[in-house]
């Protein structure tokens, strides 16, 4: 009798216990008003996909009313991703190309005041489809994004076993139901992106992460402060490099570079420079997503890279 009395009532603590975890654990997000903070993280290098290439078609649902929340969460339709991310995302689209498809992005760099949004607003059945603020997520990191296939014909997206942000099983990249077809255009997305250096959610056959996303720090960043240059005003110009060059001397490239070691930076001379490396016609085009910059290095210096694409 001892021990059947005392069974319900090791079963009552922790259905207690587990409820006291689930209030603390909401009140704490509730609580929480900024990301966590993190040591030895890569600043920002977010780029927006429809920048490198045109044809990334855009089906950013966050940014209408269409999404689970009910009502537009972002201000914009745009996608971001760190550079080696969004680079990945556009060798992928380019081989679907081929086969008269590409790539639709639903979601990128996500602000983490979103995903705190997102987390206060599901239930708790809900939650493995969302991140704890707590912890931020992958696409705080802009190392995650969420796309699916559509025919470059028609526009419209090719069937998948379920669609995007569906909270059922459905959406497993596992997932055995479904047709033949449905399947078989999900492996091929998962196969084409994890050969990038993606993974896939073991929840979201949409959603990938690209390998190595720890480095990166979770950003709070809304849209219009993405590639701000104004962040840089007062900052004093510090080294310059080249990457992707393999015929053009240093010493050449350094004529047509108007930033100054040494001097205050002024936005006017990164875009003359971007303008006088264009005009030596050896390179892919220059824009201002082939500029990025760091200030990890020292205090109040920024280091500049120039990406250089060789013409063919």
């Amino acid at each position: 009798m001892y021990v059947v009395e005392m069974k319900p009532k090791r079963i009552r603590f922790g259905i207690h216990l587990a409820a006291f975890a689930i209030c603390l654990g909401a009140s704490l997000a509730a609580a929480q008003t900024g990301p966590p903070k993190e040591a030895n993280k890569k600043e920002a290098d977010l780029i927006e996909l429809t920048k490198l290439d045109k044809t990334i078609k855009l089906d950013i649902r966050y940014a209408t009313s269409g999404n689970f929340v009910g009502k537009p969460v972002y201000p914009e339709a745009r996608a971001f991703l760190q550079r080696p991310a969004a680079e990945g995302v556009v060798r992928v689209h380019q081989l679907l190309k081929k086969e008269g498809l590409g790539l639709v992005i639903y979601d990128g760099y996500r602000p983490w005041s979103i995903t705190k949004l997102f987390w206060e607003v599901v239930r708790e059945d809900q939650k493995k489809f969302v991140a704890d603020p707590a912890q931020g997520s992958k696409h705080n990191r802009g190392c995650a994004v969420d796309l699916g296939i559509y025919d470059l014909k028609t526009g419209k997206a090719i069937p998948m076993p379920s669609g995007f942000d569906e909270f059922t099983e459905r959406a497993s990249p596992d997932y055995k139901g479904g047709t033949d077809e449905e399947r078989a255009n999900r492996d091929k997305l998962r196969r084409l992106m994890e050969a990038e250096g993606f993974t896939v959610n073991p929840n979201e056959w949409w959603h990938f992460d690209l390998n190595g996303w720890q480095d990166y720090a979770i950003y709070d960043l809304a849209f219009d402060r993405i590639r701000d240059l104004e962040i840089l005003t007062g900052k004093t110009v510090g080294r310059i490099y080249f990457v992707g060059n393999t015929y053009v001397r240093a010493r050449e490239l350094n004529k047509h570079i108007y930033l100054t070691e040494g001097y205050v930076f002024d936005k006017a001379n990164l875009e003359k420079s971007i303008e006088g490396i264009n005009r030596m016609g050896k390179f892919e085009k220059l824009t201002d997503q082939s500029v990025s910059w760091s200030t990890e290095r020292t205090a109040g210096v920024v280091d500049f890279v120039f990406y250089l694409i060789p013409k063919k």
